[in-house]
């Protein structure tokens, strides 16, 4: 009988070891910028994407729910609009979309209110997508870095354990901002605007002689 005992528990660890062995632990988000020149009163778009999604026998997890922080410094970046995307906002019901302002950080949470066949049929085919994005308008110089904190991720059951902290990986952004410059029409004009006085007036002298 304990040999029998012994038996089925080393089954059941090898079961458990065997399920865990078909997981990948490496799900990942990031903060995406467009790679261009910014400068003071620029608009610039923080796509927070979620790829490399934690799979289970070759199966990709849904993601149904998230909450992130998005941080970054406040006297360099104003006026922020969110814009959620469309992947979790799927079925009859929807989702439910917050957003909360806390000065140097936003926190942006979705919860999808999908059950998991419709979850599957917005997520299955794609290997990363976007969660959410964020617009700011630059206005500071300088370095601007954008960065995830205490996030969360449950899946299309709702169970959080499914994505354990330990188990993300969490990638920044930054963009550098140069000085606002003065438009070239603008200095020329300046320029040009006493040497055309002063063709005028010579032409007025030409003329009175």
């Amino acid at each position: 009988m304990k040999k029998i005992k012994q038996a089925l528990k080393s089954t059941l660890m090898a079961g458990v070891l065997a399920l865990y062995s078909q997981a990948s632990f490496a799900t990942m988000l990031a903060v995406e910028v467009a790679d261009q020149p910014y400068q003071v009163g620029d608009l610039v778009t923080a796509d927070i994407v979620i790829s490399d999604i934690e799979q289970v026998f070759g199966i990709q997890r849904e993601i149904g729910a998230f909450n992130v922080d998005l941080t970054f410094d406040s006297s360099a970046v104003a006026n922020s609009q969110v814009s959620f995307g469309s992947l979790l906002n799927v079925g009859l019901f929807g989702s439910s979309q917050n957003v909360t302002d806390n000065g140097n950080s936003l926190t942006i949470d979705e919860f999808s209110f999908a059950d998991a066949f419709d979850l599957f049929g917005a997520q299955g085919a794609v290997t990363e997508f976007v969660l959410a994005s964020v617009q700011f308008e630059l206005t500071s110089a300088g370095t601007v870095d954008f960065s995830l904190a205490n996030v969360s991720l449950s899946d299309a059951f709702g169970s959080a354990d499914a994505f354990l902290p330990a188990s993300l990986t969490l990638q920044g952004a930054s963009v550098n901002v140069n000085p606002a410059q003065v438009p070239a029409p603008a200095s020329a004009a300046l320029i040009l605007l006493p040497l055309l006085l002063l063709g005028r007036k010579r032409f007025s002298l030409l003329k009175s002689k």
